[in-house]
């Protein structure tokens, strides 16, 4: 049975569609998963999870979601204050150490490439945003350059979704997608990640929210690398 480990997914779209595919899956976030799923999830540090895991099983197939919001272009307007600046010889890698920004870039860094030696095809899924322009690349514990283009971009109006939000995908050893439904936007849906107020509800989860995704991603992710 092939295995595969979702990363930093509580909602379980891409776990549930693999597991309607007959993998043996595994989601894994710091959240507790949404629903009452007979799929397995790990609640706890992802990192921590995989470094077991890659010891101690066969992996086939890693999907990382990792968190946007210090990374998404819908919060340019807050990139300065999460450590976005301009290159220069005091940022050469234009982002402040430390600041938000890194920390989300070194968490994508980590989950793009400190496992490619132990797992042959892994997928990142996040919003157009700084992976391009600002991502460390390391060699041999030296960073050579910075920004890693996407594979593609996908559109959940290409998915059977009525919304727009440009996301990209980096694969290794993985085909692009391609699209599954192309639908009309619903002019009274389109763009509703931006039109959220501030604050959805007691709780303070407008962040999730506007991370959720398509289901017809999920969908189209495993019927087309399900059989791979």
């Amino acid at each position: 049975m092939p295995r595969i480990i979702v990363a930093c997914e509580s909602s379980q779209t891409v776990a549930k569609a693999f597991h309607a595919k007959g993998w043996n899956v595994t989601s894994v976030d710091i959240l507790p998963k949404d629903s009452q799923s007979n799929v397995e999830h790990v609640q706890g540090d992802i990192f921590e999870y995989l470094d077991w895991a890659v010891q101690n099983q066969s992996i086939d197939l890693l999907i990382g979601f990792p968190p946007c919001t210090d990374l998404s272009c819908i919060g340019v307007a807050h990139f300065h204050n999460k450590g976005f600046r301009k290159f220069s010889k005091r940022y050469p890698s234009g982002v402040v150490p430390n600041s938000q920004m890194a920390q989300g870039l070194e968490f994508v860094r980590k989950l793009m490439f400190d496992y490619r030696n132990y797992i042959p095809r892994i997928a990142i899924e996040n919003p157009q945003g700084v992976i391009g322009t600002r991502l460390p690349i390391t060699v041999n514990g030296k960073t050579i350059s910075y920004g890693l283009k996407a594979s593609q971009y996908i559109q959940p109006y290409e998915y059977g979704c009525a919304w727009s939000k440009r996301t990209g995908l980096w694969l290794q050893n993985l085909p692009p997608l391609v699209p599954t439904k192309i639908v009309e936007l619903d002019p009274d849906y389109d763009n509703w990640i931006n039109k959220l107020p501030n604050s959805t509800n007691e709780m303070g989860d407008r962040w999730k929210i506007r991370s959720k995704l398509c289901q017809g991603f999920g969908d189209a992710m495993a019927n087309q690398w399900g059989d791979l």
